[in-house]
């Protein structure tokens, strides 16, 4: 075991994470049992405490991802005798434990990010559409958080000083020439020289950037509707997510209509210029509000019923996979391109194809690593969530607006760390 300040703050967060995790993982349970138990008002207050605890347990690992790269470079005059020369030295002492925690570290936060987003979804929602599947999941993440910080504290309390290991660079290695200046599968791609690889980083990266603000635009809606048009249609949104609270499932046309007549019993259709509630019905499903479900085949009565309707129509939400996808090939492109030519030319050492001492030498650069990975995580995120459909009209068009939100941040992301690279390596 190593010891010095990195190392002791490094096991501190670790130590806070496990408990954090731990509580999160008691009131996860606690909140379900309250919410079986129809409890309403004790879920509500378990809930709340949920929330704040996983949001101070994200905070906590948030801080202990670039810590943990910090760690390694503490340690690399330590291990200096067995061969290490940088960070990357020091991953291979152990390169199992240290690649686990790698991977680890990111999927915990990313995982933790998105479970807070779509609480935020539902808290601007007027009826929540995500509430079961985050409390079932907020055990298990409890759990994989916990094993990412004993993960963790296992691989700082472990014995790193009896292992022989090489570094990226060797001096045999320059002195016999075998050092390539490409060692990424870019190199077998064509891009053989540092200039075809940025211009292919930056050419993605740019094209990446400017499809997700392009997706954050606002949809073309469809033309406004009068005022008592809106109203009626605000009405059938207000009598369906009424219906949904008292637990009437599925939710069809006439019980809307007669759900809206309960208040108001001189309703008709004609004052608003429809000769029938399905011609309301009709309408509303051409503003986007609702889609219609058939009945099943057999079904008696065969009557059809309404679903709020999907976040983004199909090929809208097909597009934002389809950029998500490039943003994940994005951030595999970024990797080897910063292996090839961004870390030899920020460091100023032309066979030195290190990520770890580019992140820890140039902060700023380790700023750039996580707005890429925080914008291709953003991308995927707003992508699964065109497909969502809300528990009523009012939470589908909450959901549609954080996926805006979501794309709009990655793609200023993306732009802020193409423009800190820019600033490096020119």
């Amino acid at each position: 075991m190593i010891l010095n300040v990195w190392m002791v703050t490094a096991f501190f967060l670790a130590g806070v994470g496990s408990v954090l995790a731990l509580a999160m993982a008691v009131a996860g349970a606690r909140t379900i049992a309250a919410a079986m138990a129809r409890d309403v008002e004790r879920a509500s207050d378990r809930g709340h405490l949920l929330v704040l605890v996983v949001a101070t347990l994200g905070l906590v690992r948030a801080l202990a991802w670039p810590h943990f790269y910090g760690v390694l470079e503490s340690y690399v005059p330590t291990l200096a005798p067995q061969g290490v020369m940088c960070a990357y030295g020091v991953t291979r002492v152990q390169p199992e434990l240290v690649l686990a925690l790698q991977w680890a570290k990111p999927v915990v936060l990313a995982l933790l990010g998105a479970w807070l987003v779509l609480v935020a979804v539902d808290r601007r929602s007027d009826v929540p559409t995500f509430q079961r599947p985050l409390l079932i999941a907020s055990v298990p993440l409890a759990l994989l958080a916990l094993g990412e910080c004993a993960l963790e504290a296992v691989w700082l309390a472990s014995d790193q000083m009896d292992h022989e290991v090489s570094c990226c660079t060797q001096l045999a290695d320059l002195v016999g020439g075998s050092v390539s200046r490409n060692v990424s599968p870019l190199a077998l791609a064509g891009f053989d020289a540092p200039w075809k690889t940025l211009a292919a980083y930056f050419a993605l990266g740019v094209l990446v950037a400017v499809e997700a603000l392009a997706l954050a635009r606002a949809p073309a809606r469809p033309p406004e509707p009068d005022a008592k048009r809106r109203e009626l249609f605000q009405r059938i949104a207000d009598a369906y997510a009424a219906l949904y609270r008292e637990g009437f499932a599925p939710i069809s046309g006439s019980m809307v209509k007669q759900w809206i007549r309960r208040g108001d019993p001189t309703f008709t259709e004609s004052d608003h210029g429809f000769r029938n509630f399905a011609e309301v019905v009709a309408a509303a499903r051409g503003a986007g509000l609702f889609d219609v479900r058939r009945a099943a085949a057999g079904a008696v009565p065969p009557i059809e019923s309404l679903v709020p309707a999907r976040a983004r129509p199909l090929p809208a939400a097909l597009r934002r996979v389809a950029v998500a996808l490039l943003a994940l090939a994005f951030l595999a492109v970024a990797q080897w391109a910063w292996l090839d030519a961004v870390a030899p030319r920020v460091l100023a050492l032309p066979y030195h194809h290190c990520l770890y001492e580019v992140v820890t030498r140039a902060p700023m650069m380790g700023v750039a690593a996580l707005a890429t990975i925080a914008g291709g995580a953003a991308l995927a995120l707003a992508a699964a969530l065109s497909f969502a459909r809300g528990a009523t009209p009012d939470a589908s068009a909450t959901i549609a607006e954080t996926a805006r939100r979501l794309e709009r941040a990655a793609g200023l992301a993306l732009a802020a760390s193409l423009l800190i690279v820019v600033v490096h390596v020119v």
